[in-house]
């Protein structure tokens, strides 16, 4: 069986390079997040005009799902949807929606696209550059941050995990960094010879204030799941042990924090009699526990992520054998399909899915403290970690959850008692009146 199967994954390799797309990383005899780990330089696309969908996530405030597809023109694009599949737009096309690409005449490649918590951010990966970039939720005000890929935001959204290749050494491997959203403060957080791919970085809990990042890791000789995870603010991710938590010998990638960071989902062949790659879930409360098999088809299912109220997880997957990937919904705890089931169902690539936090999921936002000297502090519900931004009361969230409006009670400042109004992570105050 495991001869089958990596003659399949050997044809599908050999399929790609003829359709010339360039986003399958080898590791020996297994394909190795063919479609998330891209490589410098490179522009994946179809010759022959088919389309492909993958890689997910899911957004903050709008509860959309962000993924990469060359459906337009058969150049890879970040795309937002609706869970069902509906109202598919693409963010990086100058307005571009026809499909055989006529107009679009937008040059970048985009892949592995990460909402940030409030869900007004993208962070994602420019694979013609090389590069990890930010964008407004809409697609607007795309900027550079760094060299590297798969972007995974902290849980205030104010850094962000991300792999970068070290050419430097022989022979060059991948390693796991920080960094701040505003470019600052780079930080190798893996700092070793082993080829660590895929972060992600899991709620904040009261044991783990600062979250936690689970990766990729052959630093043992095989495909496992290693966890860093710092207990107090002052130890840094680099000082924290790296624990392998699957510890396998079936291969095992791209894990996935559920979105109160007790649970990883992952996928992997340690069930190849009965099937391919499947979709699994293990506890994680807080040490590695009960592993179940979500998905139990012959396809090669692979990156899940959660739904923002962690009841459902969407996972790429190519059915029937297809060559041209497809994104998928199931029920996170018993693996039934949800309608659709297939919500791309395009003959494209669709991957790199995310899914971002609902309000519900989002923080709250108080004051501590009577009005003369109080202050505003965001909390996490089930947390029991507040952060304090700013003096001031009365704070009200808008209703899409993007903005705070609070009154000024800072002694001494001209906006003292003035209505004033404030990103939800603090930035940007400005005076309403």
């Amino acid at each position: 069986m495991i001869q089958v199967t990596r003659a399949r994954y050997s044809a599908y390799l050999l399929a790609l390079i003829v359709l010339g797309i360039a986003v399958v990383c080898w590791q020996g005899v297994r394909a190795e997040r063919s479609l998330a780990e891209p490589k410098l330089n490179s522009q994946p696309a179809f010759s022959d005009g088919s389309v492909s969908d993958a890689a997910q996530v899911i957004s903050a405030t709008s509860g959309k799902i962000a993924f990469s597809s060359n459906r337009i023109a058969g150049i890879l694009k970040i795309f937002t949807m609706n869970p069902d599949g509906t109202s598919v737009t693409c963010l990086m096309c100058n307005g571009a929606t026809d499909p055989s690409g006529t107009g679009s005449t937008d040059p970048r490649v985009g892949r592995l696209p990460a909402f940030s918590p409030d869900g007004n951010t993208i962070a994602f990966v420019r694979d013609d550059l090389g590069e990890i970039w930010l964008m407004n939720s809409d697609g607007t005000n795309p900027r550079t941050l760094t060299t590297g890929s798969s972007p995974s935001w902290s849980p205030d959204g104010t850094r962000i995990a991300f792999t970068r290749s070290i050419t430097t050494t022989t022979p060059a491997h991948n390693e796991i960094f920080v960094i701040n959203a505003d470019g600052s403060g780079l930080a190798n957080v893996t700092n070793g010879p082993d080829s660590d791919i895929l972060p992600s970085w899991g709620a904040a809990l009261p044991a783990f204030p600062q979250g936690r990042i689970a990766f990729r890791s052959l630093r043992n000789g095989n495909s496992e799941i290693y966890v860093i995870a710092p207990t107090s603010m002052s130890e840094t991710f680099l000082s924290s042990p790296k624990v392998n938590v699957t510890n396998n010998a079936a291969f095992d990638s791209s894990p996935e924090w559920s979105p109160d960071g007790r649970k990883l989902a992952f996928y992997s062949d340690r069930d190849l009699v009965t099937g391919g790659e499947d979709i699994y879930t293990m506890e994680m409360n807080p040490s590695p526990g009960l592993v179940t098999r979500l998905t139990t088809s012959p396809n090669a299912d692979n990156f899940p992520i959660w739904s923002p109220d962690g009841a459902k997880i969407a996972y790429t997957s190519f059915p029937g054998g297809n060559l041209l990937s497809e994104i998928f919904l199931i029920d996170a705890v018993t693996g039934a399909a949800i309608p659709p089931g297939n919500i791309t169902n395009s003959p494209s690539v669709d991957f790199d899915q995310t899914w971002g936090t609902p309000r519900t999921n989002a923080k709250v936002v108080f004051q501590k403290g009577p009005n003369s000297t109080s202050d505003i502090y965001l909390i996490t519900p089930g947390s029991g970690i507040s952060t304090g931004i700013r003096k001031g009361y009365h704070p009200a969230f808008s209703p899409d959850g993007t903005k705070i409006a609070f009154v000024d009670n800072t002694p001494g400042a001209p906006t003292n008692g003035f209505i004033m109004l404030m990103d939800a992570n603090g930035a940007n105050q400005r005076a309403l009146a």
